[in-house]
């Protein structure tokens, strides 16, 4: 960095290496926003997972059980709970690319 004292003679630019670390930095971007209302959890996923587990961390309510807002029928995806931790199994492909919402219901 120039002195203080004198004028830079070219604009001053972070490396690489401090561009790469300040991304770093920066807490990761979750791939879900959550809505709630009583007794459900609307789940926004925006990148859907390509193992097919939805990892859900900090859950504090007993889910009871989980479905595709988007699927009339209703059908129940797989969960597995333990603690805050809820991973919720999905099907292979996302019924909407960008925003699909999967529930979570409690007991």
């Amino acid at each position: 960095f120039p002195s203080p004292y004198q004028p830079p003679t070219a604009p001053v630019t972070p490396s690489l290496l401090e561009r790469a670390y300040a991304l770093l930095r920066r807490p990761p971007i979750a791939p879900y926003r959550c809505t709630a209302k009583p007794g459900r959890l609307y789940l926004h996923v925006f990148a859907w997972p390509w193992d097919g587990k939805l990892q859900v961390s900090g859950v504090k309510m007993k889910v009871k059980r989980a479905y595709l807002l988007a699927d009339p029928a209703r059908g129940e995806l797989g969960v597995e709970q333990e603690g805050e931790e809820v991973v919720v199994t999905v099907p292979d492909r996302a019924p909407d690319p960008i925003d699909t919402v999967v529930v979570l219901e409690e007991r």
